[in-house]
């Protein structure tokens, strides 16, 4: 298992979104000749950080194509503990059928991102990193200190990517700059594009494209409650397109359907 070399962050004001073009000097790896490399350049599977309690965090390669599409999942461990399954069984189907993976096309799977609420188990305290932080409430496009997860109030961090694990995916975000990123929870049966701020990627084509193939509905934003701080909010204002992918319950996979659609962003993805 091969470990990226270590990052530093400089972080972001977090009361505007922050542009594709402003992205490059806001986390500057510190033993790469350039602030950006190519997916294909990475091993199988590498370490990119570690948690708050010091546990790895993994990635997956797929494919050598020269567009990369990641998926995210365990960003909330705990009860939402079935995304990790789901591409857990993602990463076994395409190591079985490496066909099913385009030729211009390499994908990178982060099936937890959460590996110590991963160790909580399923209760609501494994919703939670090391910290006690909700870590989709901790990135750099419309952070704010109070933040909620349903009627209660959850931690967002001291400051936008205060957190070594979004701080972690944040700098392989910008280095790899993919062609898009979905990221996975439970159980609120949608697809909610990543839009903070002017919008600055196509976000809403790609849940729409998620949507028509997995059959999901999308197209809203999410009204439940108040979010902030969001992963594919802030990915988007960096210019990448970017979904949450909400499974309809906290238990299975629906592994059929979201297969359909990872494979249909492929051409999405391509001129």
């Amino acid at each position: 298992m091969t470990a990226l070399p270590t990052l530093t962050y400089t972080p972001l004001p977090t009361h505007t979104p922050r542009l594709r073009e402003m992205a490059t000097d806001t986390i500057t790896p510190t033993l790469l000749p350039t602030a950006t490399m190519t997916a294909t350049a990475l091993p199988d599977i590498f370490v990119f950080g570690q948690s708050a309690t010091g546990r790895d965090l993994l990635a997956y390669r797929y494919g050598t194509g020269q567009h990369t599409i990641m998926l995210v999942a365990g960003i909330h461990s705990g009860f939402e503990a079935n995304t990790s399954t789901l591409l857990a069984q993602i990463k076994v189907r395409f190591e079985e059928h490496p066909e099913l993976i385009d030729d211009n096309i390499t994908f990178l799977i982060v099936p937890v991102l959460n590996p110590d609420g991963e160790a909580q188990g399923r209760i609501l305290a494994g919703r939670f990193n090391g910290n006690g932080v909700d870590l989709n409430r901790n990135w750099g496009c419309g952070w704010s200190a109070e933040a909620f997860f349903g009627n209660g109030r959850v931690d967002a961090g001291s400051e936008a990517f205060s957190e070594p694990e979004t701080t972690a995916l944040g700098s392989l975000i910008q280095r790899i700059q993919p062609v898009a990123v979905v990221f996975y929870h439970s159980a609120a049966d949608g697809v909610y594009a990543g839009n903070c701020g002017e919008n600055s990627a196509d976000s809403d084509s790609l849940a729409q494209i998620y949507g028509d193939t997995s059959g999901y509905p999308y197209g809203e934003d999410f009204s439940d409650y108040p979010v902030t701080g969001t992963a594919p909010g802030w990915v988007d204002s960096i210019g990448i397109p970017a979904i949450d992918v909400e499974l309809s319950t906290a238990e299975g996979t629906e592994f059929d359907r979201n297969l359909r659609a990872i494979v249909a962003i492929q051409d999405w993805v391509q001129p």
